[in-house]
């Protein structure tokens, strides 16, 4: 990382929000294993010096989408499953605003 970044590591000042969109998988963070399942998400904080993804079965692999941000904060790694997740609605009809979000993430 180094001069390319001006870090130690990859997440020494960032964190970072993980969702499968596929199969089965793990995500193992500085050695702790957590089994990602179909919609699954993990959130890993800032600090985290080791993250490896991997797929359970290669015939139906696991497909992370993920999103890194700067954090000032650092917060424990969490999974999160589709029943944890909340609904939200925000905006109006009235004004061509509605939408309805899935929260998986949040502070």
């Amino acid at each position: 990382m180094g001069k390319q970044l001006g870090v130690s590591f990859f997440l020494e000042r960032r964190e970072l929000g993980v969702i499968n969109i596929g199969g089965p998988g793990t995500i193992t963070v500085d050695g702790q294993c957590y089994e990602i399942g179909h919609r699954d998400a993990l959130y890993v904080g800032k600090g985290a010096q080791e993250v490896v993804f991997a797929s359970v079965d290669s015939g139906k692999p696991a497909k992370f989408y993920y999103n890194c941000a700067p954090a000032h904060t650092t917060y424990p790694t969490k999974k999160v499953t589709p029943a944890e997740v909340s609904p939200v609605t925000l905006g109006d009809n009235l004004t061509s605003n509605r939408r309805h979000h899935q929260q998986i993430l949040r502070s």
